[in-house]
């Protein structure tokens, strides 16, 4: 008895012990709120008829927040200025800034913008609906925004509606009805009346849901006619993860269209203008342009300028320059050639080149530039060694590959200064043949018209050791240096370390092209499709994916779509799957474009897309 008293108050004590020591952590609470708010009250009511209020009070049982409000809540029909929408303890406050339409049903889709203060738990799918009439409309439409060339979802993309079937209609008039979509490019519009629409996507940069060159866009060819069914469904209730405890059938009232999809695309409209003006060497200026130029701008020196400080002079320049272009005119450069024209500190000149205007459209513009030299501050003795190191300056030499490189490669050589000229006799190709180099016949072909860029053309064999053998004084440039000695060494892969692919089309279609992608979508290799198989041959063994667009104008390029002509962007199609390449290995796979369009793009790829 003695002992079994003694047990007791031991574990008595034990209990005491542990509870005066843990009084610190205080109370551990109750699980986590995993629960997004609930609407107690709305003021006035939901769905309320003839509504004339100007502010509306949205009450939850518990305290909230909004997140992102701007780009997430919105009203339709769209308004020129948006309600005032804030939140205050557990109350959602709008308040409207402009009159609302007679006979309208109105929706605010708060589109997850809505959440809880704490877990941030969101309320999803929510809506607040009146009607400025007599009846609520209810009909809905459905579907999926997706980019036309990459296939990912579009997020935060207006979706409209017009029953004004006019051609500008869209370039003229607000929706009338609008939606937007979410992270997966879903969209429902809500409370539309029945009729038929044009339905349109629209990227919206100025927020008056009117298309304005530029936007990016998506047309839906077909009018679409809103319909409503009663359909039998079934909920299915499970007693735990294995059983069904109970299946309820019910009618269900089912909107449609329900399933739309909308091919995304921005046009080829690009801001034209001159960016900048630079002169960081006193030999050369150059300016560029903010997207390529259809022709070379047209330059004229200006020496005599008059302004409200009177006449000013400058230096003749143009009659000694060498000018340099890349092929599409966007940068250009000006090497000066007369030593007194170099002193000058500014060189002025008119330049007429192509500028759009705010509706894409070019037109001639002429611009007076200046290129102005600004002297670095630097002591006598930096001033002296950085003209001691002009004086003594070489020609430096680059190639445009590693050392070891893709045999089928494009090898170029470049220099820092146009050259003037160079001796063909005094430049040698080898290839090693056991300890001997033996020399090989080759072009050097110039790529610029300033003769700083050179194609080095030969068939380049896998497998083997190259040199590139140049003797001192075999180029001279502009200014008159020269080079030292110099050697390339370089070797091509093997035909072991690629891989080959065999491409074939379930369903043929001539017009299509294939393209052979990366890990960034970049586009590795492309091919017209052949009805046997499209072969991919010495492929670098890596991960890959495939596209497939077809080519309707036959200009070897995807072509993205036009408003002003209601042309879609040509198709384009995935391979559901990520290819892993192995070297040495011959690879063959088939593409069904018949796979649903959401369905295509490999899971890779969206979660790229994702980050």
């Amino acid at each position: 008895m003695k002992k079994a008293l003694f047990v007791i108050s031991l574990v008595g004590l034990l209990l005491l012990t542990n509870q005066c020591a843990n009084r610190g952590i205080g109370p551990q609470g109750g699980p986590r709120d995993t629960l997004p708010p609930v609407l107690i009250q709305a003021t006035p009511e939901n769905y309320t008829l003839h509504f004339n209020a100007r502010n509306i009070e949205l009450l939850f049982d518990e305290y909230i927040q909004l997140d992102n409000p701007n780009t997430k809540v919105f009203i339709s029909p769209p308004q020129k200025q948006m309600p005032v929408i804030k939140a205050i303890g557990k109350k959602v406050l709008i308040a409207f800034e402009e009159d609302l339409q007679d006979s309208t049903t109105y929706t605010i889709d708060f589109g997850g913008a809505i959440q809880d203060n704490n877990e941030k738990n969101t309320l999803a799918d929510f809506a607040y609906s009146f009607s400025t009439g007599d009846h609520i409309d209810t009909f809905e439409i459905a579907g999926h925004v997706i980019n036309a060339q990459t296939l990912n979802p579009m997020t935060n993309i207006i979706v409209g509606l017009h029953s004004d079937f006019r051609d500008r209609t869209f370039l003229k008039k607000p929706f009338e009805k609008i939606g937007q979509t979410d992270t997966s490019g879903h969209f429902t519009m809500r409370n539309i009346a029945e009729g038929k629409y044009h339905i349109f996507g629209l990227k919206e940069g100025s927020k008056d849901f009117i298309y304005q060159p530029g936007e990016g866009v998506a047309l839906y060819d077909s009018i679409i006619t809103t319909t409503a069914s009663q359909q039998m469904v079934a909920d299915t209730f499970w007693f735990d993860p294995f059983t069904i405890d109970t299946i309820i059938s019910y009618e269900k009232t089912i909107y449609e269209p329900s399933d739309l999809l909308l091919f995304y695309f921005e046009e080829d409209f690009q801001r034209l203008f001159i960016n900048r003006i630079q002169r960081e060497q006193r030999n050369k200026f150059s300016f560029t342009f903010s997207a390529p130029q259809p022709t070379m701008p047209e330059i004229k020196e200006i020496t005599t300028l008059k302004d409200e400080n009177g006449t000013k002079h400058f230096k003749p320049f143009l009659g000694k320059t060498l000018w340099q272009n890349n092929p599409t005119f966007d940068t250009i450069t000006c090497w000066l050639l007369d030593s007194t024209v170099m002193l000058a500190d500014t060189l002025a000149m008119a330049i007429t080149y192509w500028k759009s205007d705010s509706l894409y459209q070019l037109f001639e513009q002429t611009d007076t530039l200046f290129a102005v030299y600004r002297e670095p501050r630097l002591s006598e003795k930096n001033k002296a060694l950085l003209l001691q190191k002009e004086q003594n300056r070489k020609i430096n030499f680059h190639l445009n590959i590693s050392d070891k490189f893709d045999f089928f490669s494009t090898v170029m050589l470049h220099t820092d200064y146009p050259i003037a000229s160079y001796n063909m006799d005094s430049i040698r190709l080898q290839q090693q043949e056991d300890t001997i180099w033996n020399s090989l016949i080759f072009n050097l072909i110039p790529l610029d018209s300033a003769y700083t860029q050179y194609l080095i053309q030969y068939e380049w064999e896998p497998d083997e050791q190259y040199r590139l053998v140049i003797d001192s004084a075999t180029f001279y440039d502009i200014y008159d240096k020269t080079n030292e000695p110099k050697e390339f060494t370089f070797a091509t892969n093997s035909l072991e370390t690629y891989a080959s692919l065999l491409v074939k089309m379930k369903y043929f279609d001539p017009q299509a092209r294939i393209q052979l992608l990366d890990n960034n979508e970049n586009v590795v290799r492309e091919l017209p499709a052949q009805e046997q198989g499209t072969k991919f041959e010495n492929l670098p063994a890596q991960i890959y994916y495939l596209r497939i667009y077809l080519d309707w104008n036959e200009d070897g390029q995807w072509t993205t779509g036009s408003v002003a002509h209601r042309r879609q962007p040509e198709p384009v199609f995935y391979f559901p799957q990520q290819l892993s390449l192995r070297a040495n290995w011959d690879f063959e796979e088939t593409i069904d474009t018949s796979i649903p369009i959401t369905e295509q793009r490999p899971q890779e790829l969206r979660k790229n897309a994702q980050k």
